[in-house]
């Protein structure tokens, strides 16, 4: 950005990739547990279903998001983590730094869906795929996906 190498259609889809990526952190504020569902849906004049939201009542986006009894577990996925690397590259904005200044052992000091991951899935040396991310008292899974290490935590490291 500071040598000015994007063009117009560059920052159209810089400022889409923003939203984007604020809509996928907004996604971890509306559950119980600050981590975000395998699946979501959103309300919209076509479909809506009640009494499927994410269980946290202080957010203001939580009548915004439909989450099926199905998708409610969290598999800790890479790609949001990922999406907000590539953000702080391009932008150098510090509100993307999280997954370049934190190690292993530091992980959640900064987001609240990262503080989520760190109090609730955090057991000896694994991380726990969760079953219900809008229950406070989650059932953990007795797995971790191999995704978790080889796409998430290499940018939690730097």
């Amino acid at each position: 950005m500071k040598n000015n190498m994007l063009n117009f259609e560059d920052l159209e889809n810089l400022k889409l990739a923003e939203d984007l990526a604020k809509t996928c952190v907004e996604m971890y504020s509306v559950t119980s547990t600050g981590l975000a569902p395998e699946i979501a849906y959103f309300h919209s004049e076509e479909f809506s279903e009640q009494g499927l939201d994410g269980g946290n009542k202080s957010s203001k986006y939580v009548n915004d998001i439909i989450i099926k009894l199905d998708d409610r577990h969290n598999l800790l996925r890479p790609e949001t983590v990922e999406s907000l690397f590539v953000l702080y590259r391009i932008t150098e904005d510090p509100k993307y730094v999280f997954p370049l200044a934190y190690t292993v052992n530091e992980v959640g000091k900064s987001l609240k869906f990262l503080r989520s991951t760190q109090r609730l899935v955090l057991v000896d040396i694994a991380l726990w795929s969760l079953d219900d991310i809008t229950s406070i008292l989650a059932h953990r899974r007795d797995k971790m996906e191999t995704f978790f290490l080889g796409e998430t935590l290499k940018y939690s490291i730097g």
